[in-house]
């Protein structure tokens, strides 16, 4: 598990500027969880995640001597082994996939997210069921102060999740939902190769 926070360092990295080549490199990927999915991503994304994770299981063992140095020493000298060691995994993954990291990890933000909200989709009915419940309860005019002071609370938690949840689903392409109900067998095999 620890090899993962190699993941998040890339990403953090990524967003703050990949190290830069001395030629002008292509286009980078945006880190927009709710930019639009292809269907030529999904499918690039789906033969380079798990030569991602496998590289970066590798580089992440390599890391982890640096996990218990505090001083500001040992964290440039992680810091300067990482950047080196983001050049060596966006190589290998590239030159085995066609794939840059960055692709990678912008497909798997936008994936990650679809998938979440198609699952809290499913939730939705029951969090209409329970919002239903506590209007009706409230509506007992002989219901104790204490018990409406918490119905209430309940209430209005249930209706700020909903109002989110509904917020991020509009963000959301719609192809992006249709793509991944497509390739959901495919997709949920590759993403549970991070244990």
């Amino acid at each position: 598990m620890r090899w993962l926070s190699i993941m998040a360092i890339v990403a953090i990295v990524i967003s703050c500027g990949a190290p830069k080549e001395r030629e002008p490199a292509a286009k980078s990927a945006k880190f927009d969880p709710y930019a639009k999915l292809t269907e030529g991503e999904i499918s690039r994304f789906i033969k380079a995640f798990p030569i991602f994770i496998e590289e970066a299981k590798k580089h992440g063992k390599a890391l982890e001597k640096w996990e218990s140095k505090k001083n500001p020493l040992a964290f440039a000298g992680a810091y300067g082994e990482f950047m080196g060691r983001f050049k060596a995994l966006d190589a290998t993954v590239r030159a085995k996939t066609g794939v840059g990291v960055e692709d990678v990890i912008a497909t798997y933000i936008k994936t990650v997210i679809t998938f979440g909200m198609l699952e809290a989709k499913k939730g939705m009915e029951t969090y209409d069921q329970a919002i239903s419940s506590i209007e009706e309860q409230l509506k007992n005019p002989n219901l104790p102060e204490e018990r409406r002071e918490t119905l209430t609370e309940q209430l209005k938690l249930y209706q700020e999740i909903k109002a989110n949840i509904d917020t991020m689903m509009q963000k959301i392409p719609p192809e992006n939902f249709e793509l991944v109900k497509k390739y959901r067998e495919k997709l949920k095999e590759v993403l549970e190769q991070i244990d």
